[in-house]
């Protein structure tokens, strides 16, 4: 049911035409990053618990008629493009903290910004900082990634995220435009930069699964200038619902909190009377807490892919893509409602906690049948050390699996 964001691409790129006699500009490329310090970025909006809007996101019909609903929209010509500019990076969308048992899901990014042209630039000289003259303002990073001069495109697009914590939307708040990506032809009758921003599962070369796609339009833009505020405001997307937390990161999740109660009933057991098995084991779950602690402040991996076109009509190839998506409606909708359907999540989160309780009583048991044998006069002694040994492996499957149980120090040595 799954189709590539290059089938997309596919459907939606149109030959390039011979009456335009323009040629693209050698070496272009896009370079993408991230930054938490873009214009209307709170600092202190991340802090926000995400946890409870990650298990209440729109399910099914509502996703499908999101996407439809958007192809509709934009669905209304075809025309062929001229030059196409791609980048891509990967990185994390959520950080996730566990002071206690209550976790703690925020953003990990707050800003994607990325820089499209000639590689090196082919603008005004950069030097890296904000009083560069006449360059895009809030660029200083521009250098240290090889653009020397100002490139065709620069935009800081923030992901501002809804009052219920369910979706975000990507709003430019900076952008600056540079010479053209081509050489000769339209520049005199005005050209478009259409940006396509896309949301991917992890992928090396930007052609994974899409769990999100927006398009830009920048119509009949100057050259070498800043985007004015009220066209940047005018540029803000409809809504996305939040990706969910990776199945990895969740199991990870489930899996800590039951260490930690692990760890909190040893150090009380431990206070009362301090045993060098009690001890080691403490130790040890205290390094896998730190452990989990350091894997889940970078969750759900994500590739973001910034497509550049420029074109005499960048509704056009926006256009294509809505076509696409309108077309394609159920099947897009149908990868993006498993990820997000609650239920499915709580079935995953389910399984993850019932496999660590069944270990767990499996050891229990393991040590009462041990004891019950040692206890009764009847038995020999190779049914109790049969029920040891048992209650030996029982205790080790457990903590093999990172849990542990203080029934466990009953057959310790």
């Amino acid at each position: 049911m799954k189709r590539k964001f290059a089938a997309l691409l596919g459907a939606s790129a149109l030959a390039v035409s011979g009456a335009a006699q323009a040629a693209p500009r050698d070496n272009l490329v896009t370079v993408v990053d991230f930054t938490s310090d873009c214009v209307g970025a709170d600092a202190g909006d991340g802090a926000e618990s995400l946890a409870g809007s990650l298990l209440s996101l729109v399910i099914g019909p509502a996703v499908g008629a999101a996407i439809k609903g958007l192809g509709s929209a934009l669905a209304n010509a075809a025309a062929p493009d001229e030059v196409h500019v791609v980048g891509q990076t990967a990185t994390y969308f959520y950080a996730v903290a566990l002071p206690s048992d209550e976790a703690s899901i925020v953003r990990y990014r707050k800003c994607v910004r990325f820089a499209s042209g000639v590689k090196g630039g082919d603008g005004v000289a950069l030097t890296g900082r904000p009083e560069d003259p006449g360059g895009p303002k809030g660029a200083a990073w521009l250098p240290s990634v090889g653009f020397a001069r100002a490139p065709g495109i620069y935009m800081e697009v923030r992901l501002e995220v809804s009052h219920d914590r369910s979706a975000f939307r990507l709003v430019p708040v900076q952008a600056y435009v540079g010479k053209p990506f081509t050489e000769g032809g339209f520049h005199g009758k005005g050209r478009d930069l259409t940006v396509t921003i896309s949301l991917l599962e992890p992928s090396k070369d930007g052609n994974g699964d899409a769990l999100a796609t927006r398009s830009l339009l920048l119509s009949r833009v100057a050259n070498e200038a800043p985007v004015a505020p009220d066209q940047l405001a005018a540029l803000a997307t409809d809504w996305i619902p939040m990706p969910p937390l990776a199945d990895a990161a969740k199991s990870r999740l489930a899996d800590t909190i039951q260490r930690r109660k692990d760890r909190d009933e040893l150090e009380k057991a431990e206070a009362k009377k301090k045993t060098s098995d009690g001890q080691q084991r403490l130790t040890r779950l205290k390094g896998l807490i730190a452990k989990d602690d350091a894997y889940l402040a970078q969750a759900t991996p994500v590739t973001f892919r910034v497509d550049v076109h420029e074109v005499r009509d960048g509704n056009k190839v926006i256009a294509g893509i809505g076509k696409w998506l309108s077309d394609n409606s159920d099947k897009v909708a149908a990868p993006v409602t498993e990820r997000l359907d609650p239920a499915e999540r709580r079935k995953t989160a389910a399984a993850d906690a019932t496999q660590a309780d069944s270990l767990r009583i499996a050891a229990i048991q393991a040590v009462e049948d041990w004891q019950t044998t040692e206890a009764d006069a009847k038995s020999t002694a190779g049914q109790k050390r049969v029920k040891k040994i048992q209650a030996q492996a029982a205790c080790r499957a457990l903590r093999d699996a990172g849990h542990d149980d203080t029934v466990c120090a009953e057959v310790d040595g």
